[in-house]
């Protein structure tokens, strides 16, 4: 007999989180509590599972140990934002997902070659950069064989442009997204948990 499991309720895991800190003598109001459970519009928190919570309380109990200050607003969102963004995907995850799904090796997706399979493939690895990662087209330029800014933007732009004209890429953008989706649920498109320049 299998059963579905499901994450602990918001209600269930503040109950833990006051259980958690009475554990450790760490005084922590219920405000704080749900900041950390739910994160922020932007920011979502990335605890989910109670091994989760229990690492989250004792890596703030430390830092604020250290700091000689308490669990506070700042700290809850300093740490929440560094989870937040150690669960994004890299440049490198996406090439990587890319490169399988297209059959081309990442050596191939950050090459020279202006074949235009791997012209296309190459501008929708750029584009998923851009849309998943915190990396700005500068970044995104040196990880992908040293290219400026400018071509990085030039090539996202006539991507997002056959976003709605060419079937292939359509399709095939749609079903990376969806991976992406799949693999790093954090992740919003266009993420807007840090700032990037141009």
């Amino acid at each position: 007999m299998q059963l579905p499991l499901s994450a602990p309720s918001e209600e269930s895991m503040l109950f833990l989180l006051d259980e958690l800190a009475a554990q450790r003598g760490v005084e922590l109001d219920i405000t704080l509590g749900k900041l950390l459970i739910r994160g922020e519009a932007g920011c979502p928190s990335p605890i989910k599972t109670v091994p989760q919570l229990r690492r989250a309380l004792i890596r703030l109990q430390t830092t604020a140990e250290l700091t000689g200050s308490h669990i506070n607003r700042e700290l809850i969102r300093e740490y929440l934002k560094s989870e937040y963004l150690n669960q994004l995907p890299t440049c490198r995850d996406i090439t990587s997902i890319v490169g399988k799904r297209l059959n081309v090796r990442m050596g191939d997706l950050k090459g020279k070659s202006r074949r235009q399979y791997l012209s296309r493939a190459r501008g929708i690895a750029m584009l998923l950069c851009r849309s998943f990662t915190t990396e700005s087209y500068t970044a995104i330029g040196k990880y992908f064989g040293g290219r400026d800014h400018s071509t990085v933007m030039n090539a996202c732009e006539k991507t997002r442009l056959r976003l709605h004209s060419d079937a292939f890429i359509t399709t095939t953008y749609q079903e990376l997204a969806a991976i992406i989706d799949d693999r790093f649920p954090n992740t919003p498109k266009q993420q807007s948990c840090s700032t990037q320049e141009g």
